[in-house]
């Protein structure tokens, strides 16, 4: 959940909304933002969610991945957080998830000049973070349980590292269609 923003806001339009960060300082700036707020039907907890989500199967009807996705290395860990996610959808739910594309200029110099160890990966040089950045084929893999819906790529200015760049990122919608059976890495 980062600091919140997703979560604050679907709490302010929606029912329950849960949000998970392995940071606890994360979700402590979380929690303060929904009490600062007004909003008591929403809650943040630590959790791991390559390991863990901590909640009860087929609990949500939504699931929102906004750019989790990019920091998890190595394709089984990347299949368990989208294994976690499954369960804890309703059949019939819907998750959004937002990626960066291998397309995305900056990522590319990067990917280039500071490779990480999966596939159209880097590691920043400034804080030695992972980052995962796919192509769409990648990106549909790694829900492959899950039924798409739409996908839109979008481009946009963005300003990192003090240099302007055309940023791309991926856009999927996705839904649970029944329980599907596991799928292993």
């Amino acid at each position: 959940c980062g600091v919140g923003r997703n979560a604050l806001y679907l709490a302010s339009v929606a029912g329950t909304v849960y949000g998970v960060d392995y940071s606890k300082v994360a979700v402590q700036r979380s929690t303060n933002a929904a009490e600062e707020a007004g909003l008591d039907n929403v809650t943040f907890a630590v959790a791991d969610a390559v390991a863990d989500l901590g909640v009860e199967p087929r609990q949500f009807d939504f699931a929102v991945d906004s750019f989790t996705n990019t920091s998890i290395s190595g394709e089984q860990r990347r299949r368990a957080f989208t294994r976690n996610i499954y369960e804890a959808l309703r059949p019939g739910g819907l998750i959004l998830v937002r990626a960066i594309s291998h397309l995305d200029e900056f990522e590319q110099q990067l990917m280039h000049d500071f490779p990480g160890p999966d596939p159209n990966s880097s590691i920043w040089p400034r804080d030695g973070k992972f980052q995962k950045n796919f192509n769409l084929s990648e990106l549909l893999d790694m829900y492959i349980q899950f039924e798409p819906v739409e996908a839109r790529k979008q481009h946009k200015q963005a300003t990192k590292m003090n240099h302007t760049f055309n940023e791309t990122n991926w856009w999927v919608v996705h839904e649970k269609v029944g329980d599907a059976p596991e799928v292993k890495a």
